[in-house]
């Protein structure tokens, strides 16, 4: 009977395996890291058990910019489970990660016999799926559960491409079918494998097909997919579109993808936060130099097309699975240019490329995949190590990015939580040091000081914040938080002229936003100004109509001012969507026995 590990393959993904699960078993012990983990699961009720309301919410709302239906699914499930113990949402991540890596192989093994021997494809394979596995940059989409829309979509799309392949070699129609279905739950999970069908007209061409009308039917329902989550995609990034140009885009397109190439080869200096600051342009040679770096890797991959088509498909799978991540350069006011689990799949692309010029000439291959394999564990260990919580890795950031103010204002959130309020202060302060005009930091600064009780000193610090809010953009929910909060201070001190004021300042600033008419009304109600109100909430219901909470205030008020039947309506409607919405079932029941 032979062994498991008696053939090449097995060997090779299984030394693979044993060494990904010895880095990341640590994750299993690890606490939620914040920032996203709070906006996808520990405070996003939809991702809080599995029922048909939350999957109804999960395939149709956004998270806000992003249509992951597939991912919330995913941790609806683990919440039924095991609620908000971050444990499974770790284990979870790391079972993902290691079908990834097993699928990483079989695709790139069966790539790599168009262009090598079988026995050195085994070889192409492993060092594809080692780097994949194993590669510090890859660190952040394992442990961190939030980035589980990463992992999830590529799992699907690894899948789809073998799939594919398989039907290549076989012309099984079950198997193309297959194919298709894992391309649309990968979209569901995340739309950035949008460009997939691509990567599979390319996969053809390894074949040596040649093209015409009918060897291109296949491909039709991968684009029609693709067309149709990418229109989905973008009413979520309407904000990011219309805050940075193309020639804006293009930039730092470039230096984010220089970013991801370079450190592949020396993974040093990685953080949660790559923020550019300062003008964009290609003048300066930290965008002259990136995009020289890109041109020359696009001549590469054109020369390279009709006898090493293998150099051409590295190229052009790293690039198209890496485009659709520009529309995410622009964040709540900060411009990052990267995130290490963009690169999650992107980087395979190169890596293959590299493996198969290097892999037939390479004498000792089974000692240096063992260093390479080892090397690279130890660098990703304590590269993990770090996202053991949000404090932790905040301050790593700040280790190799001082200057980080997103990284300064976000710890002292976290100081500010853990009542260390001298700490968060002086972050603040840093912060706004750095960045005068950060609008955020003496937000947050006001929160801290009006706890203190200096009410007037944090009404002094929210109209700077609001001073310094840019006004050639669209105005950021989390910017709006200053307008709402100076309302607040000043109804704290009985000011309730500039409270109204300052709420009635939000919906001019932000007059796209439901929230802002939403709070405007809450205080005209508050203080029994119900027509005034009802204006409020119907821009508020005319921007969001699906707003539940919206609409119980719209049929409050207008049952206030003897509109029954609209106020019925309302609450009827609110049942439907929400059955089990307690406040309207009673207000709708009251209203019935009066009339």
């Amino acid at each position: 009977m032979k062994s498991a590990f008696s053939t090449p393959s097995n060997r090779i993904l299984g030394f693979i395996l044993a060494l990904t699960i010895l880095v990341f078993i640590q994750t299993v012990s690890f606490d939620f890291a914040g920032f996203d983990d709070m906006l996808l699961i520990t405070r996003n009720p939809t991702a809080q058990g599995l029922s048909l309301q939350n999957i109804t919410a999960a395939f149709t709302t956004y998270d806000p910019e992003l249509y992951v239906p597939i991912t919330l699914l995913s941790y609806q499930v683990e919440h039924s489970i095991a609620g908000l113990s971050p444990w499974i949402y770790h284990l979870t991540n790391l079972v993902i990660h290691l079908l990834c890596t097993v699928l990483v192989f079989i695709v790139f093994r069966k790539l790599a016999r168009f262009c090598v021997s079988k026995n050195d494809a085994y070889y192409v394979a492993g060092f594809v799926a080692l780097m994949f596995a194993l590669h510090p940059l890859n660190v952040q989409t394992v442990a961190w559960a939030a980035a589980r829309k990463d992992s999830l979509s590529t799992l699907f799309a690894l899948l789809s491409i073998a799939l594919f392949l398989q039907y290549k070699e076989s012309n099984h129609k079950k198997l193309w079918y297959w194919s298709i279905g894992f391309f649309a739950l990968g979209l569901a999970a995340k739309v950035s494998i949008v460009l997939l069908p691509f990567i599979l007209l390319l996969a053809s061409k390894m074949h040596l097909e040649k093209s015409d009308r009918r060897s291109l039917v296949p491909f039709i329902p991968y684009f029609a997919l693709s067309g149709i989550f990418g229109l989905i995609a973008l009413g979520g990034k309407q904000q990011q579109l219309s805050t940075l140009t193309l020639t804006d885009t293009i930039l730092l397109g470039a230096k984010s993808t220089y970013f991801y190439v370079q450190n592949l080869f020396t993974p040093g200096h990685l953080a949660l936060f790559y923020h550019h600051t300062g003008e964009i342009t290609l003048l300066k040679p930290t965008f002259y130099f990136p995009m020289i770096i890109i041109l020359l890797m696009i001549i590469l991959a054109a020369v390279s097309y009709k006898r090493q088509r293998h150099i051409t498909f590295g190229i052009l799978f790293f690039f198209l699975l890496l485009l659709p991540t520009f529309f995410n350069f622009w964040k709540n006011g900060f411009i990052d240019i990267a995130s290490d689990r963009y690169a999650y799949l992107a980087l395979s692309g190169l890596t293959f490329s590299i493996g198969i010029i290097l892999i037939p000439h390479l004498k000792y291959r089974r000692t240096a995949g063992v260093i390479l394999g080892v090397v690279l564990a130890g660098s990703s260990f304590i590269q993990t190590r770090i996202w053991s919580d949000g404090e932790t890795l905040l301050r790593a950031t700040l280790r190799n990015y001082p200057d980080s103010t997103h990284a300064l204002m976000n710890l002292g959130v976290t100081m500010h939580e853990k009542g260390n309020s001298e700490s968060a202060l002086a972050l603040y302060d840093q912060a706004i040091a750095l960045d005068p005009n950060l609008a955020p930091a003496y937000l947050n600064k006001a929160r801290v000081v009006a706890k203190t009780g200096d009410i007037k000193e944090a009404i002094i610090l929210t109209k700077k914040s609001i001073s310094v809010i840019s006004s050639d953009r669209i105005t950021t929910p989390d910017e709006l938080q200053a307008f709402f909060f100076l309302g607040v201070m000043y109804e704290q001190v009985g000011e309730l002229e500039k409270a109204f004021l300052a709420f009635s300042d939000a919906t001019a600033y932000a007059p796209e936003s439901s929230v802002a008419f939403f709070n405007l009304g809450v205080m005209f109600q508050k203080y029994s100004h119900p027509k005034e109100a009802r204006d409020a909430f119907n821009k508020a219901y005319a921007l969001e109509p699906k707003g539940l909470e919206n609409r119980y205030r719209l049929a409050a008020v207008e049952a206030e001012l003897g509109n029954l039947p609209f106020a019925i309506l309302h609450l009827e409607y609110i049942l439907k969507k929400d059955p089990h919405y307690e406040q309207a079932a009673k207000h709708l029941k009251a209203l019935r026995s009066s009339r």
